[in-house]
Formats: C-alpha cells, structure tokens, sequence
C-alpha cells in the first residue's frame, strides 16, 4: 500500500520565492531516495504564503528514511529561516485511487483535501461518506480523480483527495464538501 505525506507550510511573505528554489533541491534530494514515486509542490489557493510538499512514496519505510537523508544535508537548516513555525504533518495510507495521481498532473490543477476525524468505532462509516463525496463527483465536468486516504498516524482521521481541472470546476461541487475540514492548493510543481 502506497504512502502519500503531505506537508503544509507556511512561510514568510518576503521568502515566497526562496521557499520556492528551495523546494527544486528537496524535490532533487528526494526523488534520488529509493520508494519516491512523486514530490510536488501546492499553493494555496487564498493564502501565498501558505504551502503543501505533497510526496507518495512505495511504503511507510521510505519517507522516514528521506527524511533523515533531509536532516542531514543543508535543506533543513534553510527551510529553519524561511518557515514560520512547525510544519503540519499529514502521513496517509492510500486506500483507494480513481482517476489521476498527482505525479501524472500539470502545473495549475486544483487539489481539494477533505479531513474528517470519526468518532471512535465510526471509521468505517466515515470513509464511506467522503467516498460518496467523491462518487457524487465522478461525472463532474472536469474531475480528474481521487484518493482516499487512511492516516497512519492518528487511528480515527480519515481523508480524501479531489483533483479538478480547474477552480471554476471545483467551485460548483464545494457545497458537497464545505461542510467538513478542507484546503483548496493550486498545484505550481
């Protein structure tokens, strides 16, 4: 089972675009780890200062050991200037693909994350209902694909990953899913 980790940053405004060079030498050191399938590069879509390091790696092992790769070259000490505070770390089992992986997609699509934390013993339940988001949206003019995502680190959050062509798209299903936690990214790497 393939592993997505996503990485929400938020940076200061007058380091937008060092952030930027220096994700080309991360997304560099870490397609050269053994397990890396994508690493790329979210904007998000109302704030410019905030993004997300999405990578999808073969299994749980492999981004533990990138990181380390990470903390030992002169990445971390640069990201330390440019970052405000503590990166949000997401780590997810991919249960379920449809449609396209963020790996095989084009600068300028919009990706939608959808959280969902379930009550204990609800799990199953609650999968279900993003996926049924996700089934409502199947024949949507320009989706392009999901994933559902199973958290390997808190046992009762749950997520699932909308790909649009465009914002316009995305903007006409939001009603099916404001109603949970989300972030809207602009893929720009």
């Amino acid at each position: 089972m393939s592993v997505l980790v996503l990485a929400e940053v938020e940076v200061y405004p007058e380091y937008v675009d060092a952030e930027l060079m220096l994700f080309e030498r991360l997304r560099t050191l870490y397609v050269s780890q053994p397990g890396c399938r994508s690493v790329r590069l979210l904007k998000h879509f109302d704030d410019p200062t905030r993004f997300a390091l999405v990578t999808e790696w073969d299994a749980l092992e492999a981004p533990v050991a990138a990181s380390r790769a990470w903390a030992e070259s002169d990445l971390m000490a640069e990201a330390l200037q440019v970052v405000v505070g503590t990166p949000n770390l997401h780590t997810h089992h991919i249960v379920d693909r449809l449609g396209n992986t963020l790996g095989s997609l084009e600068p300028g699509t919009v990706v939608v994350m959808i959280v969902a934390m379930a009550q204990p013993g609800m799990k199953v339940e609650t999968m279900q209902r993003l996926e049924g988001i996700t089934d409502s949206m199947v024949v949507a003019p320009g989706f392009l694909g999901a994933m559902t995502l199973d958290d390997a680190v808190i046992e009762e959050r749950v997520a699932v990953v909308h790909l649009w062509q465009n914002y316009r798209s995305c903007r006409q299903y939001a009603a099916h899913f404001e109603s949970y936690k989300h972030c809207v990214y602009e893929l720009i790497m």
